[in-house]
């Protein structure tokens, strides 16, 4: 089996390439144009557009390094090809923390504190409630949705989450179908977006949506950006309802010098790196 690998982010270490191919020794990792593309019969790809796998005649998979896989779905000729989505341990901890720390950054005023140093302004900030007087909501109940729930709930907050399917995590108060989405809304403070895009996710994150949230709730975004309505978003902000929004993905990336986001002085911006893991740990 010959395997390519055409994401140049991508890169498997050679010790990585030799720990496969012990355990697996008919496997061939090889690099874009290495072989004919008729040889290729699975692609490791991640997070870019994929207009190219068309070109590969004996496709039989596709590995998907990115949390995403959406694009893939909208690709024309891979209805029919297997698309599995790679998840490692070292992801998983990245997400863990990227959504801990946003949290926490929140919920202790930490951007507004921030800010005082830059204005050189002595200001005291009484200490924020306890974290179990604030209710975290994880939209997204997958392996990274659920890791996130785990640690948030293990610092004390409330954590409250919603898929499309049924789930069950111990002390998470747990709501599935689109029907019962709204009713965890009213008792959120922060909400955090993980969900997959697809054609019953896009822009769900709208001006509906947030003014059904706890006046003051506060936006994370590490999902896809278009999961989120950006305009609505910006809305929200300035009427008061949404606090603060921190933003890792976006509708168009990179995200355009001219955006309206980049300026808002309560939305705080991160260049897509929530969680992408080192090539080798896909391999234990």
């Amino acid at each position: 089996m010959n395997i390519a690998i055409i994401s140049p982010d991508l890169k498997f270490s050679e010790k990585g390439i030799e720990r496969i191919n012990h355990s697996v020794p008919n496997i061939k990792i090889v690099e874009l144009g290495e072989l004919y593309n008729s040889e290729i019969d699975v692609v490791v790809v991640d997070d870019s557009p994929f207009r190219e796998l068309s070109c590969f005649p004996n496709l039989k998979a596709v590995f998907s390094a990115s949390a995403g896989v959406d694009n893939l779905l909208s690709e024309s000729g891979l209805s029919s090809i297997p698309i599995v989505r790679l998840t490692s341990a070292d992801m998983i901890s990245l997400m863990q923390e990227y959504v801990t720390y946003q949290v926490i950054k929140i919920h202790r005023q930490f951007n507004e504190i921030e800010q005082l140093q830059k204005n050189r302004s002595w200001v005291w900030y009484p200490p924020a409630s306890a974290a179990n007087t604030c209710t975290v909501l994880i939209l997204g109940l997958g392996q990274l949705g659920v890791a996130s729930a785990k640690m948030l709930q293990m610092l004390g907050f409330k954590v409250s989450g919603w898929s499309s399917s049924k789930k069950s995590i111990d002390g998470v108060l747990c709501e599935y179908g689109i029907d019962s989405f709204e009713k965890l809304l009213p008792d959120t403070n922060i909400l955090v977006c993980l969900l997959p895009l697809t054609q019953s996710t896009k822009n769900i994150l709208n001006g509906s949506i947030f003014n059904k949230l706890s006046h003051g709730a506060s936006i994370i975004n590490v999902s896809r950006g278009g999961c989120l309505n950006e305009i609505d978003l910006i809305n929200a902000i300035d009427c008061g309802q949404i606090s603060s929004a921190t933003l890792d993905v976006f509708v168009n990336e990179p995200l355009p010098k001219e955006s309206k986001l980049w300026d808002h002085p309560k939305i705080n911006i991160t260049p897509h790196l929530a969680a992408y893991p080192e090539s080798d740990s896909f391999i234990d």
